[in-house]
């Protein structure tokens, strides 16, 4: 089997046609045959160095590797000029204002057999003489028209539901096999329950003949939960060095495991344990709804038990915390609440006694001591 993606070069990489390179290439890896890449740079203005670049990197972040090319449709002319000379000659063809059209009977129709759809026919007085594109002098190919694209509102699939692209899913913060995982399920299932697949699973168990001919729903919530997933499989060494990649940073090891179990994207990391990374603004509104009256007593007793324990690990410092809270009398939140602000400069973080073990005492008690002098004198 000979299979063939040929994006245009005229922008990054739709999802719609990630999926389309995402079945081929399965195709010709679960049937050992090869993967083929043409360029449709026909349009010569759009179809820039940097336009297939993007095309390109799209595809070996997906590591969708190729057999053969990338191929330049523009190369080919002079071949193709010599088969539309021999239709002109024939009769096939004829010249219309500069362009040559393709003629098309009046009568009859024209049948193809179609891998997903069965046979599709085309009443000849449906078709237009259309413009020549190409013709190579191949075997008539073997065709499957994949399902289009919607949106959770079962509109087209556009910018307006997420993202669109596969740069925009990369640069989200996705995993690359999440995306395959994914935009395999976009229109074909392996059975009516099974959701998890490895690459190696893909290849062993796609086949054309389960796609669907419906449109195909891209949900990126669904796409979240299930990178989510991929994620806490991922060892804590390489989730830092995913999110490194990302963002440019080092040494991110401690923080990144921390963060993982209520991370769902490489790019969650930043908000949510940046703090662990580098001292972070403080939001306001999270301040306001912490430290109230009351909030410096809480906090300052946390402190105090932080200051004490040892060895300064996640086990004695939710015992020590969890002791504050029994001697106050209060619920748990009032006094954890108050510590997280202090640390993170928000009310959102990885667990409370995980942070701040990774962030180290004295860093946690600096930290806390400068949001108990910053408390209004009623709050302390």
């Amino acid at each position: 089997m000979r299979v063939r993606f040929a994006p245009s070069p005229t922008g990054i990489l739709h999802i719609g046609g990630a999926r389309t390179a995402l079945y081929n290439w399965l195709l010709a890896r679960g049937s050992g045959g090869k993967f083929m890449l043409r360029i449709e740079d026909t349009d010569r203005e759009r179809s820039t160095p940097e336009n297939v670049e993007q095309i390109l990197d799209a595809l070996r972040w997906l590591e969708l590797n190729w057999d053969e090319g990338p191929f330049s449709q523009a190369e080919r002319a002079e071949r193709h000029r010599e088969q539309i000379d021999r239709l002109l000659e024939a009769g096939e063809a004829y010249e219309d204002e500069g362009a040559v059209r393709l003629r098309v009977p009046d009568e009859g129709e024209t049948a193809v057999e179609d891998v997903i759809r069965g046979e599709v026919r085309f009443p000849h007085r449906s078709i237009d003489d259309f413009v020549i594109a190409r013709s190579d002098g191949s075997a008539p190919p073997v065709y499957a028209h994949l399902p289009l694209l919607h949106g959770p509102d079962g509109k087209k699939l556009s910018k307006r539901h997420g993202a669109a692209s596969v740069q925009e899913l990369r640069e989200a913060g996705y995993l690359a096999e999440a995306v395959r995982n994914y935009i395999a399920l976009l229109g074909w299932g392996l059975d009516e329950s099974t959701t998890f697949m490895t690459t190696e699973d893909l290849v062993r168990g796609f086949s054309l003949e389960r796609v669907s001919r419906s449109p195909a729903v891209f949900d990126e919530q669904k796409l979240r939960w299930m990178n989510g997933r991929y994620l806490r499989e991922l060892a804590p060494v390489e989730l830092a060095r995913r999110v490194g990649a990302l963002i440019g940073r080092d040494g991110l090891e401690d923080a990144a495991g921390v963060a993982q179990e209520k991370m769902q994207t490489l790019a969650d990391f930043w908000p949510l344990a940046g703090f662990l990374v580098e001292r972070q603004e403080t939001d306001p509104k999270a301040w306001e709804k912490v430290m109230d009256d009351g909030a410096g007593e809480r906090l300052a007793a946390a402190r105090g038990a932080l200051a004490e324990v040892e060895p300064f690990e996640p086990e004695g410092v939710e015992a020590a915390l969890r002791a504050v809270v029994e001697r106050l009398g209060v619920k748990p939140r009032e006094v954890f609440q108050p510590l997280r602000v202090a640390i993170a400069g928000s009310t959102i973080s990885p667990g409370i006694f995980e942070s701040v073990v990774a962030l180290g005492r004295d860093e946690t008690l600096t930290r806390v001591d400068a949001a108990l002098s910053n408390l209004r004198p009623g709050c302390r």
